[in-house]
């Protein structure tokens, strides 16, 4: 299993760049940029916007209120600063270079930045800031993300656009991330 979450991982920055190529030094595809997906960038991916990775299916379906990006990391928190494999519901937080594969239910997780959440479990509730990995596998969990964090996302996840994720760590624990 522990195979997986790099493989995972992988799928959210292994995509290459391609280069358009027609005879008439145009777009093979029609579109207007310089690789051969069927969007108006050139991340490579096929939808519109300019993050590689991403697609239609993984972008956030709704824009969140500030009041959902706020998240407090509680006292009984279990900080994640390596790579860790749980499955009992509670609030994890997950630091910069740390990976958790959750396959439970019931859980909070907030990623901090290029920190890297594998979610085989649902429903649980993710708040991830700018620069987090996210593989997700099954449908019914619910992510608020800032903009800039990589999804890899199978469908039937629930995801709302932050302007940005106001993480309360006054009662985290101490050491925290």
């Amino acid at each position: 299993m522990r195979w997986a979450v790099p493989f995972l991982l992988l799928a959210c920055h292994g995509k290459a760049e391609v280069t358009d190529t027609s005879a008439t030094g145009g777009d093979a595809d029609t579109d207007a940029d310089s690789d051969s997906d069927a969007d108006a960038d050139a991340d490579g991916d096929a939808d519109v916007d300019t993050t590689k990775g991403d697609t239609a299916s993984t972008l956030p379906t709704e824009t969140a209120t500030p009041a959902e990006c706020a998240v407090a990391i509680p006292a009984d928190a279990i900080v994640v600063k390596k790579s860790t494999v749980e499955t009992a519901a509670g609030t994890y937080w997950v630091c910069k270079n740390a990976t958790l594969s959750f396959s439970g239910t019931g859980a909070t997780i907030i990623v901090a930045s290029n920190g890297q959440l594998v979610l085989s479990g649902t429903p649980n509730e993710v708040w991830a800031e700018s620069g987090a990995d996210l593989a997700v596998t099954q449908p019914g969990n619910s992510i608020y993300e800032e903009g800039g964090v990589d999804i890899v996302d199978d469908g039937g996840t629930h995801k709302l656009s932050c302007g940005s994720i106001d993480v309360d760590t006054s009662a985290a624990p101490n050491p925290g991330c």
